[in-house]
């Protein structure tokens, strides 16, 4: 688990080998507000093993790592 600021406020990340959170439908990767879960878009196709927020100078942004090959859709070059 990680606290990350996406833009819509404080939330804490959690991450791992899940497919639900708070009852709906999630990918290993979901999203605490304090209240509630909400999905990530369309999550992950594998575990999520680690999360950390991150600003490489254009902004913060939420890093994740683990065994997967596909993000939100998108497939991501895993490491060699």
């Amino acid at each position: 688990m990680t606290p990350f600021d996406d833009g819509s406020g404080p939330g804490l990340y959690a991450g791992g080998s899940f497919t639900l959170a708070g009852g709906e439908g999630a990918n290993q990767i979901a999203r605490w507000s304090g209240t509630r879960w909400s999905l990530l878009d369309g999550g992950t196709n594998s575990t999520v093993m680690a999360l950390a927020a991150f600003d490489d100078g254009t902004g913060p942004a939420l890093c994740a790592g683990g065994s997967f090959v596909a993000a939100g859709g998108v497939t991501v070059n895993p490491a060699r």
